[in-house]
């Protein structure tokens, strides 16, 4: 007969449902924790779950099945085993195990590409920038990684010859990678398990390589173009001044005279070089100020165009401009608005046929003023922007590049209207001509 009986008084089953409700909500919040953990730490929320739903699934055996350990309730025996797995996991640290988190957020946090393949070259496995990178990667396991549209050449590659070559790279959606293989298997000399395989996004690497080879040719282009600009007028400066002083006796007046404007005109061209240089390197930096006022972009206008009545005066070129009526007042450097204009009349000249109309008209719409010139020139080629407003150069090639120029003015121009809020551009038909567009905003309230 039973020598002990047992009084459970409510105390006691208070005690209980609150460690069953404990149990339990321990275990939902684990669970849901392994469904919403990204998989970086995802092994950790597992631990957590089967460490606590212990319990009640031997509580839940028990009840149901009447399952039994030493012929009572296993219940407080899967407590103890629980309480000392915790106990365990925490010592050998594999509670949170930091190096398996750390290898974890490499494969699924990396912003490269990274595969897992077997022998038979069967996709296993792929990190989130993989998936989310390629958009036919299928969900159902072991499928043919070389079926993959944009990486499964490099697949073939690689299950033909088991290797890929060293540096091997890809482009994909302008994107640029760069391939790793590494081979998986246990030791050394055993049967290959596999690969894995990332490919690197080096296309920041790749644009400023790029970058760095255009700087490298805009370097030699701009010796080039200086060295060429400044040869030209030093030779003929030199020449000149060789004959005025080794042969002074045996040139006459008219000949000394004309050595004198051909030094005066090349020292001048020299003079516009190093200027414009200089201006490049102004616009450049943080030291650069417009000394703006206000004025009237007719007088502006006016005073630029009549700077340039003894340019190029063998082609006989008319400069065709009538001003408007009325005051235009704007807010600007006049100086570098005057440079700007000259700029642009100069190449329209430049580029213009002998005895030619250059047309120039000032308008202003709104709260913009805007100064046509518009030249009957060969024109420009279309998309040819950069070339226009880059620096150091032109649109002429071949022998049409004997229209001198250090090919800065234009950059130049460009910088400059973008300091005063304005903008410069143009339109061009081949053959015909070419319409450039000064633009810039009106002062407001001019009279305070």
């Amino acid at each position: 007969r039973p020598y002990v009986y047992y009084e459970h008084g409510p105390f006691f089953f208070l005690a209980i449902a609150s460690l069953y409700l404990l149990t339990v909500g321990c275990t939902l919040i684990a669970g849901r924790a392994v469904l919403q953990a990204s998989l970086a730490v995802r092994n950790f929320f597992i631990k957590l779950f089967l460490t606590t739903v212990i319990p009640i699934t031997t509580n839940v055996m028990h009840v149901v099945f009447d399952v039994k350990l030493f012929d009572v309730d296993p219940t407080p025996f899967s407590f103890a085993v629980s309480v000392a797995l915790v106990v365990w996991l925490i010592t050998d640290r594999r509670w949170v195990d930091i190096n398996a988190i750390a290898r974890d957020m490499f494969f699924y946090k990396s912003r490269d590409l990274v595969f897992v393949l077997d022998r038979d070259g069967s996709l296993l496995n792929t990190n989130q920038s993989a998936q989310d990178f390629i958009a036919d990667i299928p969900n159902r396991p072991k499928t043919p990684a070389s079926e993959l549209s944009a990486v499964g050449p490099v697949f073939r590659r690689l299950l033909e010859h088991g290797e890929l070559p060293d540096g091997e790279e890809i482009t994909h959606d302008g994107k640029h990678f760069l391939i790793r293989t590494y081979p998986i298997a246990l030791t050394k000399g055993q049967a290959q398990l596999g690969w894995a395989v990332a490919f690197v996004d080096v296309t920041t690497q790749k644009l400023a390589a790029e970058r760095a080879i255009a700087a490298e040719r805009a370097q030699a282009q701009f010796l080039a173009t200086v060295s060429h600009e400044l040869r030209t007028p030093l030779t003929a400066i030199n020449g000149s001044l060789s004959l005025l002083t080794n042969s002074k006796a045996k040139i006459s007046e008219a000949q000394s005279e004309s050595l004198m404007r051909l030094m005066t005109k090349n020292a001048a061209s020299l003079a516009a070089l190093v200027n414009d240089l200089l201006d490049t390197q102004a616009l450049a930096s943080s030291d650069f100020k417009l000394n703006r006022e206000s004025g009237d972009l007719r007088e502006i206008l006016s005073d630029a165009i009549a700077s340039m009545a003894t340019f190029l005066p063998e082609k006989k070129i008319t400069l065709a401009y009538t001003p408007p009526e009325g005051p235009v007042c704007v807010f600007a450097d006049s100086v570098r608005i005057r440079q700007v204009i000259v700029n642009v009349l100069s190449n329209a000249m430049k580029f213009s046929g002998s005895g030619s109309e250059v047309g120039i008209s000032l308008q202003t719409t709104g709260e913009t003023a805007t100064i046509f010139i518009k030249d009957s020139g060969r024109g420009i080629p279309p998309n040819s922007e950069d070339k226009v407003f880059g620096r150091f150069s032109q649109i002429a090639e071949g022998a049409e590049r004997k229209i001198t120029g250090s090919g800065l003015g234009m950059h130049i121009s460009r910088q400059i209207m973008l300091q005063h809020g304005g903008t410069i551009s143009y339109e061009s038909v081949l053959g015909e001509g070419t319409t450039f567009a000064i633009s810039m905003p009106l002062e407001q309230n001019p009279d305070r």
